[in-house]
């Protein structure tokens, strides 16, 4: 395996580790499910439901309202007995096929005249009564007992009534599940025992276990008193107006007594391990109730038929000062019977909202896909590559909870997945900058002694494009020495020659970089360079020799400052020059040396060929030569064909160029070709003709402002 695979899959393994590690401790939070975490999830479940509301065109189940208009007509609750019960019998002679109070009467009648005349200070008036004055609390037993009456219950802190005492119906049990799956009462407030009797069925009210940071989200269907189950209020109205006696309660086959669904009759009703019912709400609307105070004529209202006829009745209150007031999940202030009503509605025309264990198996599963997906990605792919993995997942898990929540009614949690998902994707995110950032510094650090820095944008914008370690390239070698070192040497003070060495190798650096060369080494007064590693650079020799030339002329204005031309005076040192070599051919590029210290370099044979290509520069009588083939746009500059050298150290031949200029037009070709055949027939390159060539071009040079220096 490659050293760059290794490191690459190391890095791999911890992001993987780091991701699993993140991903198991949200996990760990969700399955402990503290308060902010599940109030998160129902909130996004109400959001559902807000976008999408339950639709119902007309409803099974009415709602007679105590409203303020009745509280206006009949006067303050609690109302006489005989009122209500004279509204028991209109609903019944007008059809209503189940009637349920939502609403306890625990306590006698205080306006019933049998009661009045109790009170100490009537005991006078009481002796010369009828001990047949009416008992309002029978006469609305006796009209209970002649209507499909629920009569309603509720939970309290301390027993008040004994819970056997108010059964009307047994439970069937299929599985292994007990009462104790379902909410456990700690008391029991219910209605006077003659109503109790009186009534066909009993069921609980109470919704405030289900009530999340004031919303009302399920609904108990089941509660115990520890030995066995007592229905809720939705349940016993759909019981008596089946003419049912009996449920049944299921138990859930994957979780130990847990409840599954509930059966009352037709009505199957898929719960959660609780028996708690998920309320899918519909927005209330004006035909849904009717003001009880239409109800207490002495003959019911035939106009009224046409609404009550075959309906299940809840009668409850709306009317503010009796606080009987829910926050249902679409975000609105409803009554607490209308809570009732909805849950009845959805059993009846089978509106489910269901959210089983799998579901919760999937969305944790989903929390491991996102951290190996966006691991994989912090690893092989660019930081915005792991946004749009981020965005995608994001956008998928909306569109999948839509999906099931519109087609199916399944609930699956989309907040915790988000938020886990956004924040795993935040920590590898920072973890890739982190690791990318680290990973720039070191190559920048690395190479800013030998790259350009456009060449340094290119590798960090681009790191895979990098190679450590050996490999073949094609390249382009040049080497530049400083002519006449050895009299500076002798001429100059230490320090000067330092100083003036180092003026030099920085202008010849600046050039090299400038044209995107990478700095090899210094060796003494020469310098070493090459193009096209590690990078491609195209057209890589012409940039080379366009270096030489901006080398050259930034000697020519080294030459020309004042300080220089002291330096020079004082010594009688010629003015300072350079000659350049440069080759063109396949090398092995990479890091050479030893673990503790290595450099990025190059060997091969167009390093030797440039190396000899400079040293021929004196035999050829110019200052920069290319040895072998011209390539690409390098036969645009100003260069004249040196014939063919002996190089030491090769068997062969090579041919060699003098480079004088930049850009050829038609009449420096011309005069080219006029400096060629000149020579044409005395072989240009050989000793005894150099210094003919070069007076003979440099006299030349001096009519051609665009070309190098002048030799």
């Amino acid at each position: 395996m490659q050293p760059g695979t290794k490191i690459k899959m190391a890095r791999l393994f911890r992001a993987i580790l780091l991701a699993l590690a993140a991903a198991a401790a949200l996990c760990w939070l969700r399955l402990a499910d503290p308060a902010p975490i599940a109030n998160l999830r129902a909130s996004g479940f109400d959001f559902l439901q807000q976008l999408w509301p339950r639709q119902q065109t007309s409803s099974p189940v009415i709602i007679v309202d105590i409203d303020e208009s009745s509280l206006a007509r009949i006067g303050q609750w609690p109302w006489s007995r005989d009122k209500l019960a004279k509204m028991v019998e209109n609903l019944n002679a007008l059809g209503a096929k189940a009637i349920a109070f939502d609403v306890i009467f625990p306590e006698p009648d205080q306006q019933s005249p049998a009661i009045i005349l109790r009170r100490p200070e009537l005991a006078d008036v009481a002796k010369n009564v009828s001990s047949s004055l009416p008992d309002t609390d029978a006469m609305f037993a006796a009209a209970v007992a002649h209507a499909p009456v629920i009569a309603a219950a509720a939970q309290v802190l301390s027993t008040a009534t004994d819970s056997a005492s108010i059964k009307k119906a047994g439970f069937a049990i299929r599985g292994t599940v007990t009462s104790l799956a379902a909410p456990q009462l700690q008391g029991l407030i219910s209605n006077l025992p003659a109503l109790n009797a009186a009534a066909k069925g009993l069921g609980l009210i109470n919704i405030d276990l289900a009530t999340e940071s004031g919303v009302a989200r399920n609904v108990p269907l089941l509660w115990s008193d520890g030995k066995d189950f007592l229905p809720s209020l939705s349940l016993e109205v759909l019981r008596v107006a089946q003419n049912e006696s009996t449920y049944v309660v299921s138990g859930s086959p994957k979780i130990e007594n847990a409840i599954e669904t509930v059966r009352v009759g037709k009505f199957e009703i898929p719960t959660n391990e609780n028996g708690l019912f998920q309320l899918y709400y519909r927005p209330l609307r004006a035909e849904d109730s009717y003001s009880a105070a239409q109800l207490f004529d002495a003959k019911p209202d035939e106009s009224l038929r046409s609404k009550i006829d075959g309906k299940l009745v809840l009668i409850g209150t709306s009317a503010a000062g009796l606080g009987d007031r829910r926050i249902s999940s679409l975000g609105r202030t409803v009554p607490g019977v209308s809570v009732h009503a909805q849950a009845i509605e959805q059993i009846l025309n089978n509106q489910f909202l269901t959210r089983g264990e799998w579901v919760t198996q999937l969305e944790l599963l989903y929390v491991f896909a996102a951290a190996l997906l966006f691991a994989l990605c912090s690893i092989f792919l660019r930081p915005g590559t792991l946004v749009a993995a981020w965005v995608t997942s994001i956008a998928a898990t909306l569109y999948g909870a839509t999906f099931f929540f519109r087609h199916s009614g399944l609930l699956f949690d989309v907040t915790f997945p988000l938020l886990a998902s956004t924040l795993l994707f935040l920590l590898l995110l920072a973890t890739k900058l982190l690791v990318t950032e680290r990973h720039g510094r070191s190559l920048r650090n690395a190479f800013s002694r030998y790259l350009a820095a456009p060449l340094l944008t290119q590798i960090e914008d681009n790191p895979s494009a990098l190679k450590l370690g050996g490999e073949q390239r094609d390249i382009t070698v040049m080497f530049v020495d400083i002519k006449n070192f050895t009299p500076m040497t002798e001429k100059l003070a230490p320090e000067v020659l330092v100083a003036l060495v180092n003026q030099i190798l920085s202008l010849c650096t600046s050039a090299i970089m400038e044209e995107n060369g990478t700095l090899d080494k210094y060796i003494g007064d020469a310098v070493m360079a090459f193009w096209n590693a590690p990078l491609d650079i195209a057209q890589h020799q012409y940039h080379a020799a366009s270096a030489a030339l901006n080398i050259q002329n930034a000697i020519t204005a080294f030459n020309l400052q004042p300080n220089t031309q002291r330096i020079l005076n004082d010594t009688k040192l010629p003015p300072i020059g350079v000659r350049i070599g440069i080759a063109t051919g396949l090398a092995t590029v990479g890091n050479m040396g030893s673990s503790q210290r290595f450099d990025y370099s190059a060997l091969g044979e167009p390093v030797n060929m440039a190396a000899r290509a400079e040293q021929a520069c004196k035999q050829v009588g110019a200052d920069i030569v290319i040895a072998g083939e011209l390539i690409g746009r390098t036969v645009a500059l100003s260069i004249l064909d040196a014939g063919k050298l002996s190089f030491r150290g090769l068997s062969h031949k090579v041919q060699c160029h003098a480079v004088f200029g930049s850009v050829k037009d038609d009449a420096h070709k011309q005069a080219d070709m006029a400096l060629y055949s000149f020579q044409s027939g005395t072989k240009l390159l050989q000793p005894k003709l150099a210094t003919q060539y070069s007076n003979f071009f440099g006299a030349l040079a001096s009519r051609r402002t665009d070309y190098g220096p002048k030799n």
